[in-house]
C-alpha cells in the first residue's frame, strides 16, 4: 500500500511491467561539505564526490513542481523512435514531453558519451564491492556490510535517488 505522498503508476517495459512512483524524497540533494572532526577519515571521499562527474546531479536542488511530475507520469508511454532510441513519452499541462537517456546525461552533466556502457558485468561489480571491503556473499550487496568509509559513499547516492533509505 502507498501512502497519499505517493503516486504510483503501471509502465510497459519490455513486456514486464515496471512500479514508477513519484515520492518527494526521490528530489533529495547532497550537502558535500567538510565533514565534522570525528568523521574527518571522509573528507577525501567528499572531496572525489565534489571532483566526479555525478557533483551536479546529487548536488543540485531544482525546483520542483509535483503536479507537473504527477501529470508527467500519470500519462507516461514508453516507445521507440524512428533510430531505434527507447523514449518516454508523456504529457504535462497538455504539452507532450519526450525524455531519452541522452537528454538524461545532458541534463545530469555526467559529461559521458552516448556510447559509454550503462550496465556493468557482473563479475566486475562483485570485484569491486569485494576490493571496497564488503563482507557479504553476493549477491545481494548491502550497504551495511561495506567499510565504513565506502558506506557512506553508498549512503550519500542513495540518499540522492531513491524512495527507500
Amino acid at each position: 500500500m502507498f501512502s497519499k505522498s505517493e503516486f504510483r503508476i503501471q509502465a510497459k517495459t519490455s513486456n514486464t511491467m515496471v512500479d514508477l512512483r513519484f515520492v518527494p524524497d526521490h528530489n533529495m540533494t547532497a550537502y558535500l561539505g567538510d565533514p565534522p572532526e570525528k568523521h574527518y577519515e571522509f573528507k577525501s571521499l567528499i572531496e572525489g564526490l565534489i571532483l566526479s562527474p555525478v557533483n551536479y546531479a546529487i548536488m543540485k536542488d531544482p525546483t520542483i513542481v509535483a503536479d507537473f511530475i504527477r501529470g508527467f507520469w500519470s500519462s507516461v508511454e514508453e516507445s521507440i523512435d524512428d533510430k531505434g532510441i527507447v523514449i518516454i513519452v508523456g504529457k504535462i499541462q497538455g504539452q507532450p514531453i519526450t525524455i531519452t537517456e541522452q537528454i538524461l546525461r545532458e541534463c545530469l552533466q555526467f559529461g559521458d558519451k552516448e556510447s559509454d556502457p550503462v550496465e556493468l558485468d557482473q563479475e566486475l561489480v562483485n570485484r569491486t564491492v569485494y576490493q571496497m571491503g564488503h563482507e557479504g556473499a553476493y549477491p545481494p550487496t548491502e550497504k551495511k556490510l561495506l567499510h565504513p568509509y565506502w558506506r557512506y559513499l553508498a549512503h550519500v547516492v542513495t540518499q540522492c535517488i531513491f524512495e527507500r533509505k
